[in-house]
């Protein structure tokens, strides 16, 4: 499967697909930019997420709105980072922790956001990844 030139409608395909390492990286590439533009939030958020945020959403009780909280977030003195995230995140999201992360090779690693090394970004170099995007 060639995932050059990615949509966010492609992302459905990927939960019958196996993918190559890149092709998982760069449809994680695409949650990133996707989650980042939508929310607006700084990207050491992202760099922070573990599996178990995603598996205990929480709900903001005005909205209705599903957010994930990043309690491991650097400014965490104010509390936990919050990512408040819509109907399509959620989706997205579900199909990255569901269909995709299994798929890497390093399944005992609890970041659903990883470079091609496979192990977890280092504490600010998501930023890195994202200019290259």
């Amino acid at each position: 499967m060639n995932v050059t030139g990615l949509m966010i409608g492609d992302v459905e395909k990927f939960k019958a697909a196996v993918l190559t390492k890149d092709e998982i990286c760069e449809a994680c590439d695409l949650l990133i930019c996707v989650i980042l533009i939508k929310t607006g939030t700084r990207p050491g958020v992202l760099e922070n997420t573990q599996l178990q945020h995603y598996k205990t959403l929480c709900w903001d009780l005005v909205n209705a709105d599903p957010v994930m909280l990043i309690p491991e977030d650097k400014p965490s003195v104010d509390g936990p980072a919050m990512l408040a995230l819509d109907g399509e995140l959620v989706g997205l999201l579900a199909t990255c922790v569901e269909h995709i992360h299994p798929q890497f090779l390093s399944l005992g690693d609890d970041y659903p956001f990883l470079p091609t090394s496979g192990k977890r970004f280092n504490n600010g170099t998501i930023n890195r990844r994202l200019q290259e995007m």
